[in-house]
């Protein structure tokens, strides 16, 4: 398994990642976790990292530091 920075082309892959992880959430809260634009978005305040084996994505984490 190797751990590497997304692309910002990757953006629609992740979406469905993240939403197929949190679709227990569709019990009580209506639509997806997140979309595109909004992945889109935060690339510039930090940075995805994805797992992946053989060129398959098999996780992400979105990794941002702050101060404070």
């Amino acid at each position: 398994m190797q751990i590497r920075e997304a692309e910002f082309q990757e953006a629609p892959l992740l979406a469905r990642i993240i939403n197929a992880a949190f679709a227990v959430e569709r019990a009580f809260k209506n639509g997806d976790r997140t979309n595109v634009a909004e992945l889109e978005s935060m690339f510039p305040t930090g940075r995805f990292l994805v797992a992946a084996e053989a060129d398959r994505v098999l996780g992400t984490v979105f990794v941002r530091i702050t101060e404070g």
